[in-house]
C-alpha cells in the first residue's frame, strides 16, 4: 500500500531508486569492464573465457594476463540489460514524482532527486 504522508513516500522511492541505480552501476560496470578487456586484452580474454589459445609472435608459448579473466556465464542478455535499465528508470520517474508531492516547506533535510540518470 503506498505511503499517503508525502515525506515517506518520497524517503521510500529513495530507497528504490538507490537500489536501482546500484543494480544499473553494476551491470554498467561489468559491461565497461568487458569492453576495456577485449579492447586492450584481447588475446587474454579469449584463452580465458572460450580457451581459444593465440601463440605469441615468434613462438614463444602463450600470453596469459589474469586481469583478462571474465565469467561470461554471469554475462547479461539483453532482456536483463533491458529489464535493468527499465526498471531504474522507473524508479527515477518515481523518485521525481514523489518529489513533486513534497511540500516546499517540508523539503529541509531531503535529498533533491538528481536531475538525470547518472551512475556517477
Amino acid at each position: 500500500m503506498p505511503n499517503s504522508d508525502p515525506v515517506h513516500a518520497y524517503l521510500d522511492a529513495v530507497r528504490d531508486f538507490d537500489g536501482n541505480t546500484a543494480k544499473a552501476s553494476a551491470l554498467i560496470k561489468g559491461i565497461a569492464a568487458a569492453a576495456d578487456v577485449m579492447q586492450y586484452h584481447l588475446e587474454d580474454f579469449l584463452r580465458l573465457a572460450y580457451g581459444l589459445p593465440i601463440p605469441m609472435p615468434g613462438g614463444h608459448g602463450y600470453r596469459t594476463d589474469q586481469r583478462a579473466r571474465l565469467n561470461m556465464n554471469e554475462w547479461p542478455d539483453s532482456q536483463k540489460i533491458k529489464e535493468t535499465m527499465e526498471q531504474w528508470h522507473a524508479s527515477f520517474m518515481r523518485l521525481r514524482e514523489a518529489w513533486g508531492q513534497v511540500p516546499i516547506e517540508a523539503r529541509s533535510g531531503l535529498r533533491e532527486p538528481p536531475q538525470k540518470l547518472s551512475t556517477k
